[in-house]
């Protein structure tokens, strides 16, 4: 008998905005078989939950390192990057497959390598760049929260506190800029943690939460 789709463990965790999928806080998931290809269903769903628990061991060891938590945890709304497109796009439909390590690593390594110092600064600090030459950096300080409450539904909340399936810190952001010469400066439209469009006048910098809420 054919079970609803929601009756299968560890798919994703959150909808992006209403309703659809958000991999910025993905829970391993796994699509629904065909009940005419598969003969014993209790050895295959034994096979598939161990396969997906060990992938989800690899990413949560991966991110048990700082360096990679932060660069894992970039907002992926808003850091445009086809090596973090495609590391969700591994932990979102590559999850149940042998080589998950072998997928995932060459993108995290290219993803990390984005973080570089800034030029022509003094203070040595280090910066994610994207495609669009925005910077990210991770900030130390933690004097802001994500707002609860409307218009926030509850995947905000939980894209503030998880990703691919891991607790992260929800009082941490990156600052984000752009560089001009020797001055930082941001404007222009980014999505928030409900997929809204938000302008931003130009400011300094945007402290950009993991789950996009600025």
């Amino acid at each position: 008998m054919n079970q609803p789709h929601d009756a299968y463990p560890l798919r994703d965790a959150l909808s992006h905005g209403e309703g659809r999928p958000d991999s910025a806080a993905i829970a391993f998931r796994r699509a629904r078989p065909s009940t005419q290809s598969i003969p014993n269903f209790k050895n295959y769903f034994g096979y598939v939950i161990a396969r997906l628990l060990k992938n989800f061991s690899i990413i949560f060891d991966e991110m048990s390192s700082s360096a990679n938590e932060q660069a894992l945890c970039l907002p992926i709304r808003n850091f445009v990057a086809d090596d973090l497109e495609k590391i969700v796009e591994i932990c979102k439909n590559h999850n149940a497959v042998g080589n998950f390590s072998r997928e995932l690593q060459p993108q995290l390594t290219k993803l990390k390598n984005r973080k570089s110092p800034r030029r022509n600064s003094n203070y040595g600090d280090t910066h994610f760049v994207d495609n669009d030459k925005k910077y990210f950096q991770y900030g130390k300080e933690r004097h802001s929260r994500v707002q609860t409450g409307a218009p926030h539904s509850r995947h905000c909340g939980l894209n503030a506190n998880f990703r691919f399936g891991k607790r992260i810190a929800s009082d941490r952001h990156y600052n984000v800029t752009r560089v001009l010469r020797e001055e930082t400066k941001i404007s222009g439209d980014f999505r928030n943690c409900h997929d809204e469009s938000i302008t931003v006048q130009e400011t300094s910098h945007l402290n950009m939460f993991s789950n996009g809420y600025f």
